[in-house]
């Protein structure tokens, strides 16, 4: 779940995108914040991962799914 500049890994110019690509592939789902996206005027640009909104980036933090956290 990509919030904030977060946002910036799952676009076309990012310099990890090679690296989420892999964990997709690995069957990791990557959301992306839509508004966040707006924001930074990157909708256009995103290339891996879906567009979600805080609803549920919020319903799978705090349900029962499990969540990875790089970092």
């Amino acid at each position: 779940m990509l919030v904030n500049s977060g946002v910036r890994l799952a676009v076309a110019q990012s310099r990890v995108l090679e690296q989420i690509n892999k964990l997709v592939v690995r069957g990791t789902t990557v959301l992306a914040c839509g508004t966040c996206l707006d924001y930074y005027k990157l909708k256009e640009q995103l290339a891996v991962g879906r567009i979600t909104n805080m609803l549920e980036i919020l319903d799978n933090l705090t349900g029962d799914t499990k969540a990875v956290t790089i970092g």
